[in-house]
């Protein structure tokens, strides 16, 4: 049976987990790689993921069910019954997030396995949802879900369910230019010139035409502000995208304006003022979080360093 998901620990090399049809192998692997557990579900697993201190794994199964493990000993710790497929899941400190495929939000208290909210997303918005891009995030208290679909986001509120704001993001697309062929003969350009159409106003990409990658979403310590990275390609171009969203006022900033390579790593500090960036290039970017306005020039790193290659 292939292996269909892959995930490591965030908080120890040594800990890995992988799914084949309906089990999850829990490995402990070094020089001499060694299956610890074998999680036995009744139907294929269909997504897996780690808690971020590591104790936990979370897996979603094609009979419907939300499984909470013991990452540790093997043991089944809670059951949640879901309406459908789950497209994305999210899992914090304390509550558990879904979304399924008929675009309904489930929040369970990871404690009891205790549904707290049931959501749902605007059918008119989520006429053609793009699951496959679709990311969830809870805010550092996980009294607000962040729900990001394609270009649009919701804002919601756990507290009174209610819907506290709706944005956009990735929301403007970029301007390709056209390919022309000039040939150097003079004759076969003025041939070329004369058979060709006349030109017309070059037309925004097709939806079928973008290809959307899954955002990655941080909140800021305090969870006033959401930075969102993605790539998105383009007719066969690869665009780099990042956006920081101001959740009281709702106002989006473009980031990472001169970025020619994919951020793998982000982080605010504990005020919430500074927001450092390392590409793929190896180039470090500290940004003022607070001091721009979407009024003002695009973003500039105020401090920029170079990170030296990791030797593998």
């Amino acid at each position: 049976m292939p292996v269909a998901h892959l995930d490591y620990s965030p908080t120890d090399a040594q800990q890995l987990a992988s799914a084949a049809g309906h089990r999850v192998y829990l490995w402990q692997v070094g020089d001499r790689p060694r299956v610890r557990h074998n999680l036995e579900h009744p139907a294929a697993i269909e997504q897996m993921q780690y808690s971020a201190d590591g104790r936990w794994l979370l897996t979603s199964a094609g009979d419907r069910r939300l499984r909470l493990w013991d990452a540790n000993s093997g043991k089944l710790h809670q059951e949640m019954a879901v309406s459908t497929k789950v497209a994305r899941m999210v899992m914090g400190d304390r509550r558990i997030a879904a979304l399924g495929n008929d675009n309904s939000i489930q929040v369970w208290e990871q404690a009891t396995g205790d549904r707290i909210a049931r959501l749902k997303l605007p059918s008119i918005i989520a006429a053609q949802p793009e699951f496959h891009a679709a990311e969830l995030a809870l805010n550092p208290k996980e009294d607000q879900l962040i729900v990001v679909l394609g270009q649009q986001g919701w804002n919601w509120n756990l507290t009174t369910q209610q819907l506290q704001s709706r944005f956009q993001v990735f929301a403007e697309a970029p301007n390709l230019p056209e390919e022309v062929f000039e040939p150097n003969d003079p004759l076969e350009a003025s041939l070329l010139h004369q058979a060709r159409p006349k030109p017309r106003r070059p037309q925004q990409p097709q939806p079928s035409m973008q290809v959307f990658a899954r955002p990655t979403l941080r909140f800021s310590p305090d969870g006033a502000q959401l930075l969102a990275t993605r790539q998105r390609e383009i007719q066969g171009q690869t665009i780099l995208e990042a956006q920081l969203l101001n959740l009281h006022s709702g106002q989006v900033r473009d980031v990472l304006p001169d970025q020619r390579s994919a951020v793998v790593a982000s982080q605010f500090s504990a005020d919430s003022r500074l927001l450092v960036t390392v590409n793929q290039a190896g180039q470090l970017n500290l940004w003022d979080a607070q001091g721009r306005s979407p009024r003002q020039s695009p973003w500039e790193p105020f401090s920029r360093a170079i990170c030296p290659p990791i030797s593998r």
